[in-house]
């Protein structure tokens, strides 16, 4: 539904004023989808469209990741007791190496 709304959109000149209102009406029926298919409140959920608070924690992650020379999702990093990187990588693809990872570990711990 929203994608019907946004082609009758294409031809408005970017100078209309009612072309934002309607994207926003279009992008709230998408968002209200999404919220009520997973079962969530719409009227709660739509309360904090406008909330901005999750910006810094966001980019403190972002800037995280980049230090740890991860970027994608998912990410994952294995630490061993004393705290020291296993392994630091990206991307489901990756799965392989998690699982080989902590298996060393296992077979490490039990030869000890």
């Amino acid at each position: 539904m929203p994608e019907q709304r946004f082609k009758k959109m294409r031809g408005a000149s970017t100078s209309d004023p009612s072309l934002l209102r309607r994207w926003i009406v279009s992008l709230h029926a998408g968002f209200r989808s999404v919220v009520e298919a997973a079962g969530l409140d719409w009227t709660e959920a739509r309360a904090h469209l406008d909330d901005t608070d999750w910006e810094e924690q966001v980019e403190a992650n972002r800037l995280s990741l980049y230090e740890l020379g991860i970027w994608g999702v998912p990410s994952f990093r294995l630490l061993d007791a004393e705290g020291s990187c296993l392994l630091s990588t990206w991307g489901q693809d990756r799965l392989w190496l998690v699982a080989r990872t902590i298996a060393q570990q296992l077979a490490r711990r039990e030869l000890s």
